[in-house]
Formats: C-alpha cells, structure tokens, sequence
C-alpha cells in the first residue's frame, strides 16, 4: 500500500507525516522530484548533528549556525547529485558540513587575528597600524 499523497501543482506529493517514515534514500528522490516536504525531514533528521559538527570545528555558535544553514540550501540545491550507491545521505552530508566548516574556519582565522591585534594596539594607546597584513584584510 502506498503513503497518502497531497495534491500540489497538479501533481500528487507524499505528505510531510508519511515522509517521516521513509528511508532517507525515498525523502531525497521525493525532493528530486519537487517534494519540499522532505527537505523538511532532512533537515528534522540531520540539522542538530550539522550543527554540532560545525560547531566543533568553528567553535562559535552564531558562526555554527549559519554554516549549517548555508549546508542546508546548498543541499537543496544540489539534491540531485545525490547517489545512494556511493553513500549513505548521513555521510553526504557530514561531507558537505565538515568540509565548508573547515573553510570557513580557516578564513576566519586570519581575521580574528587581526581583531585581536587591533584590540591590543588600543589597550596600548598608540596608533601604529600592526606589521602584519592585517590593514589588507578589511
């Protein structure tokens, strides 16, 4: 027997409710095939361990959840480049968040720096600028 399916856009959609009960492998072809309901599920199933994984990584909260929400549409946007053969969607996933949390955490390094620098140079009130690129940064 198959789910119940909604209408939508002339085209019949499994609902959000029986979408939770599908393998991962069924929610990523419903969202190939334009259900945004099961972008929904991925995100239920998998947006706290994104989260944590950046967070890890990043070490800051605010920057954690952004990545993860930028993980998220990029996801959306190439759920179609999904093959199960070559892995599970947990894995495709974690892939996605490591490797742009990583990124982001080495472009963020440089600049925390700097704003470091820039806030030792004003506790020590003297207006040089510091010898690093850090005046090129901004």
């Amino acid at each position: 027997m198959l789910p119940h399916s909604t209408p939508g856009n002339g085209s019949h959609r499994i609902a959000y409710t029986e979408l939770l009960g599908l393998s991962d492998e069924s929610v990523m072809q419903e969202l190939v095939a334009g259900n945004t309901g099961a972008f929904l599920v991925v995100v239920k199933r998998y947006h706290r361990l994104l989260y944590v994984v950046s967070l890890r990584i990043l070490r800051d909260a605010a920057e954690a959840e952004d990545l993860t929400q930028s993980v998220f549409l990029e996801v959306y946007r190439k759920s179609g480049q999904f093959d199960s053969a070559r892995g599970a969607l947990k894995m495709w996933l974690l892939q996605f968040a490591y490797s742009r949390s990583t990124s982001r955490r080495n472009y963020l390094i440089p600049i925390q720096s700097c704003e470091h620098q820039r806030v030792h140079l004003i506790d020590e009130s003297t207006a040089e600028e510091p010898a690093s690129n850090c005046g090129r940064l901004a």
